[in-house]
Order: C-alpha cells, then structure tokens, then sequence
C-alpha cells in the first residue's frame, strides 16, 4: 500500500516539476546582448574612462564595492543560455539544446555603465581553463587587459526589442501616411539624381529600417533577379538584386554605405540598421 501511494504522489508531482523547468527556456524578448570589450568601446557604449575604471577593477587596483543586481544576474544567465540552445554544428544540428540558465555562473562583475554591465562569465560547456600558463594581453583603448585563460570581460547589456521576429523581417511599422512621405522623399531624390535611368518609379513598398540623424532607412521589395551581399564596415548586409539600402532626407539621399563612409550614420546606428535587417550573413 505504501509502495502505491508513493507512486501516486510521484505521478502528482511530475506535471508541476517540468514545468518548473520550461520557465528557463525563455523567448528572444527577455534576453540582452553580449559583446566584447573592444566591440562595447568601438560602438560607444563605454567610455576610455569606463574603460579605465573596467581595468582597474580587473586587475585588482581597486575594489568593486557593489553587487551585481538579482534580475540582471539572471537575465545575463538566460542570455548566455539562449545563445548556447542555438549554437550549431556544420551540419546544422544543434550542439546544447538542454542548456539552462543554472548551467551559466556570473563569476566577477566589474560595475555598470550607462545601462551597460560587465562580468566575466562561465559555463558547463566550455573549457575556460589553458593547459599553460601565460599572459593573454589586450589592448582597448589604449587600456592593457592580462588575461591568464580563455575567458575574457563581456559588457552585457539589456536590448529589449520592441517588436515581434516577424516585424524584424518586415522592418519597423510605419502608418500609411507617414509610409507616403517616406516614399516621396526616396522619389524627389531618384528622379533628380538618376532622371531619365529611374526605373522604379512606380515601386511603393519597402522595408523600413527607422530614421537616424534625420535620415530614413529604406529597402524596396519586389523585382528580385539576383542575390547580393555588401559587408560595411565588416556587417554584412545580404539583400535580393532590386537595388541597394538608401538613407534618404528632404534635401538628398544616399546608399548605406555611402551614408555610412560620408559619416551620416555612426558605427552603432549601422549596427542597429544590421540587427533590424535580419539578413543571411553571405559576405
């Protein structure tokens, strides 16, 4: 009899344990973003001066006082548990599907920075550790880090997108009204600057990409005849042959990268237009 009503209570509690454990296999909207340190200063998020106080921490010159909030510890966890699930081997198959958010430790935290956390961190999947002994030096900023294994500070920071994965393939809503002007700023500058070769003047739908420095971001669909892939500033921006990614305003217009080389968009507005194309990495 105690053997059976033993079983009963296993049973009883199987559907409230597994469910336990969905809670950590989260969606892409309660993840952040990792990068590196030389990425994280190269795109603006840090400072040489938050750069500084990073390695000063590092090294041990000075002490880090405060904790790494509970939520952000958790969600920097989740992050690297997202991306471990979706790591592939060369014939696509996926590497750590059970990877889980307690698989991942937050070994040292080295304060925040404008929204911007960084730690070093761990998992059960990789070896950190070299089998010798030996500096690993890098240089941000003009800041010399010594690493001394293959783990490296990461600056994580909370991105949550505000728009489904769908939406990141069709670019940002736009209302047909404001979609109009949009278009009509692309035409003004086509038909001055191609005139009598403006072959797409009856084209009206395109993928918006959002507006920065007073420049909309644009791609046109349809009329697809052939693949490209242009790599800026090593982003690579995969796109079918209807033509290029313009950045257009009242008073002129460019392509993306022309925009971008001129230094009408900078090395993190670029990198946003990236994150919101979606593309094939082709280059």
């Amino acid at each position: 009899m105690k053997k059976i009503l033993v079983v009963l209570i296993v049973l009883l509690l199987l559907p409230s344990l597994s469910s336990c454990d969905k809670t950590e296999d989260i969606g892409q909207e309660d993840i952040g973003t990792f990068y590196n340190l030389r990425e994280a200063y190269e795109e603006g998020l840090l400072t040489v001066e938050n750069v500084q106080s990073i390695a000063d921490y590092y090294h041990g010159t000075l002490k880090y006082s405060r904790s790494l909030n509970l939520k952000i510890k958790q969600k920097i966890e989740e992050t690297r548990a997202y991306i471990l699930r979706r790591e592939t081997s060369s014939d696509g198959t996926i590497i750590y599907p059970e990877a889980k958010a307690r698989d991942v430790t937050v070994l040292k935290y080295f304060g925040e920075y404008n929204g911007s956390f960084a730690v070093m961190i761990k998992d059960v999947y990789y070896d950190y550790y070299l089998d010798n002994y030996y500096s690993r030096p890098d240089i941000v900023g003009g800041i010399e880090f010594d690493y001394y294994d293959r783990n490296s500070i990461l600056i994580w920071v909370d991105e949550e997108p505000n728009f489904s994965a769908e939406q990141y393939r069709l670019g940002l809503p736009l209302e047909d009204e404001e979609r109009q002007v949009i278009l009509q700023l692309y035409r003004n500058w086509a038909e001055n600057e191609f005139g009598e070769n403006y072959s797409f003047k009856e084209q009206d739908t395109f993928i918006y990409y959002g507006q920065h420095n007073g420049f909309h971001v644009l791609k046109f669909t349809g009329w697809y005849f052939s693949l490209f892939a242009e790599e800026i500033d090593n982003l690579c921006f995969y796109r079918p042959g209807v033509g290029d990614i313009y950045v257009v305003n009242e008073s002129m217009g460019n392509t993306l990268k022309e925009a971008y080389e001129a230094g009408y968009l900078s090395r993190s507005q670029l990198k946003e237009i990236h994150n919101i194309h979606m593309n094939i990495d082709y280059c």
